[in-house]
């Protein structure tokens, strides 16, 4: 059971560096291949990648099943691929627990699997907590380019969401395994950016995530700074 575990974990962080990984590597053959002429990245405009801002966000989410939480993440905007549209690449952090309606109903139907003649046998899962760290690629649609005061938008994206589960009951058995995973994801989002002063912006947007085995509604701020100065 350890050795699944601990396999399931491994498996974990060779996605995460996995998708690490492919970022550098977009990033790497993007002005390769612009050289040597006409390239999908090219055409895609992913040659005009430059980090252009990075900022931090807080705020609130709701997972499913899951009790209600804040919200940590770091964000990296790599500016205009194309007229209108902004790539960015980001981080989030929250940890809560599962609410006690779906570990008593998971407890219920653990004791309705055994054999108890007597009808006195109980169990007692307690709380079950669970994190989750999400690596995000996002584009941004405005109807405004460049830097303006304030810029709203619409967006779609995909990540590698992993989820750890813990807790006293579980530790070391086939649930916690079941519980721990790593799977990609998709997710909507919508929001604006008011600039504040010619390197600062602030942020605000609602998101929802979809990934296999759950689901997250986010509301979050946040503030950037741009290395380019932005039209005050």
């Amino acid at each position: 059971m350890r050795w699944a575990r601990s396999a399931r974990r491994s498996c974990g962080v060779r996605a995460v560096l996995g998708f690490l990984a492919l970022l550098a590597l977009a990033s790497a053959v993007a002005p390769r291949a612009t050289a040597q002429g006409g390239s999908v990245f090219e055409r895609l405009g992913l040659d005009r990648l430059r980090l252009s801002g990075l900022g931090a966000s807080y705020g609130v989410v709701k997972p499913s099943q899951i009790e209600d939480t804040e919200v940590v993440g770091v964000q990296a905007d790599y500016g205009e691929v194309a007229p209108h549209w902004r790539v960015l690449f980001g981080v989030s952090y929250w940890g809560s627990r599962y609410n006690d309606a779906v570990v008593r109903r998971f407890a219920d139907s653990l004791l309705a699997a055994v054999d108890d003649p007597t009808g006195d046998a109980t169990v007692e899962l307690g709380r079950v907590r669970v994190s989750a760290i999400a690596l995000t690629a996002e584009g941004h649609w405005s109807p405004r380019r460049g830097r303006p005061r304030v810029r709203p938008y619409l967006g779609g994206g995909f990540g590698a969401y992993a989820l750890n589960a813990e807790g006293r009951a579980i530790s070391g058995t086939f649930v916690e395994d079941a519980l721990d995973t790593v799977s990609a994801g998709v997710a909507a989002m919508g929001g604006a950016d008011v600039l504040l002063a010619p390197n600062l912006s602030l942020g605000m947007q609602a998101r929802y995530d979809l990934l296999s085995g759950g689901r997250f509604a986010t509301l979050r701020a946040s503030l950037s700074y741009l290395f380019t100065r932005g039209r005050a």
